[in-house]
């Protein structure tokens, strides 16, 4: 029997940094977390892309809209909160004002693609809905975004050398802003079910909150857009499940 695709592809995911005798665990601590954000995007461009040519009902695709345009408001929050907060506290503490340019120029690089996706996420009209052209502006920008996401965790263990102390705090800062500032009913949800609590035998807590706060999510945040959250990879709770318009592959 063939394995069933599922949100770990075509866009891998991407490996945490493990123990490294020469880093400091705050270091690693701080690439593992981006990492597992970055996986969570990676998963949630998965579901959309393998889904996209499988959407027909109407009202499938207009929950499936509303899904694409929440993963493209959660990215988008991402890298303005590295842009605003993240890249210049780094930036001040190292004394090297360019330090993070080049992430910077990652983000230009898939930016333009990014946008009209999500432009075509938040206009389409049911009636105009074309799967197949979703997937081709996903192919518009997947290449430098698939690598930006790579480099930006090479990036940060590279700041080692500046303090791992430093980058944490720095990082805690960027993290606490993106949840204040966030839309709790559109990116709470969007983040609660693309991340997959068995991921590399199941050893992270991602993300880092109290334990209930998957519950209240489930119950209430998710409540005003419930139908979107039927095209993630995994329930609130971070159990992996079949992609919901995906077809059974042959026997």
């Amino acid at each position: 029997m063939t394995k069933p695709q599922w949100a770990d592809q075509p866009f891998a995911l991407i490996e945490t940094p493990g123990l490294k005798g020469d880093l400091s665990n705050k270091t690693i601590q701080v690439a593992t977390e981006m990492a597992l954000a970055h996986n969570s995007f990676f998963r949630g461009l998965n579901s959309i892309y393998l889904q996209a040519p499988f959407i027909q009902l109407p009202k499938d695709i207009l929950d499936f809209l509303v899904y694409c345009q929440c993963w493209f408001e959660m990215v988008s929050h991402h890298h303005d909160k590295e842009e605003e907060l993240f890249f210049p506290a780094i930036a001040a503490y190292s004394g090297e004002k360019e330090i993070m340019d080049g992430n910077i120029e990652g983000h230009k690089a898939f930016h333009e693609g990014l946008s009209k996706l999500g432009t075509y996420a938040h206009t389409t009209k049911v009636e105009n809905y074309d799967g197949m052209e979703l997937r081709k502006l996903v192919d518009g920008f997947a290449a430098p975004f698939e690598q930006h996401m790579r480099d930006e965790i090479e990036s940060l263990l590279t700041l080692e050398k500046f303090g791992g102390d430093k980058l944490l705090k720095a990082f805690k800062t960027f993290e606490n802003a993106i949840v204040d500032t966030a839309d709790k009913y559109r990116q709470f949800p969007y983040v609660m079910g693309s991340r997959d609590n068995t991921f590399e035998n199941g050893m992270h807590t991602w993300p880092p909150v109290p334990f209930f706060v998957p519950y209240i999510v489930h119950y209430y945040f998710e409540k005003r857009h419930s139908g979107a959250w039927r095209f993630g990879p995994s329930t609130s709770f971070g159990i992996p499940r079949k992609l919901a318009f995906l077809p059974d592959p042959m026997e």
